[in-house]
């Protein structure tokens, strides 16, 4: 398939993806990368992914998603995580990670490592809405209980 329809396709998707070698440069990041990690393909290509994010004490956890995908050279390893844009706020987000690899001549090696990132900080606040409702639900039912019977004894 040619190299510009493949890119169009990966730009034409609604999450975040990044695409690095194997000595960890920035060989690919489509669009949405600005607007979910708040950088551009250029600027993680210049600065590279250690001086964009890991100098960033509040995107630990963020920090260790890329750093045990590579580490344990995990394939499809999907987490759920927060992320401090450098614009301010926080994000929630979907991260699988997974390990590339080539076999040649039976030989595996590895050739790179991609990230592809989803916002869910909709999602995520509006099940942490549902938990608590249901958390005041049944706190409110099991007060109702007692009362009645407390009432019925009495």
């Amino acid at each position: 398939m040619d190299t510009i329809i493949i890119r169009n396709i990966l730009d034409s998707l609604a999450d975040c993806i990044i695409v690095t070698n194997s000595d960890g440069d920035v060989m690919y990041a489509n669009r949405k990368t600005k607007e979910i990690l708040g950088y551009s393909f250029d600027e993680l290509r210049e600065q590279g992914l250690g001086l964009v994010f890991f100098v960033r004490d509040e995107n630990y956890e963020f920090n260790q998603i890329l750093t045990n995908a590579i580490w344990n050279r995990a394939v499809n390893d999907y987490t759920e995580v927060d992320y401090f844009p450098p614009d301010g706020g926080k994000k929630r987000l979907a991260a699988t990670t997974s390990y590339l690899m080539e076999s040649n001549s039976g030989k595996t090696q590895f050739i790179g490592f991609v990230a592809i990132f989803r916002d869910i900080t909709e999602v995520f606040t509006l099940r942490q809405k549902e938990k608590k409702f249901l958390e005041d639900r049944d706190r409110v039912a099991t007060e109702k209980m007692r009362s009645l019977n407390k009432l019925a004894m009495g």
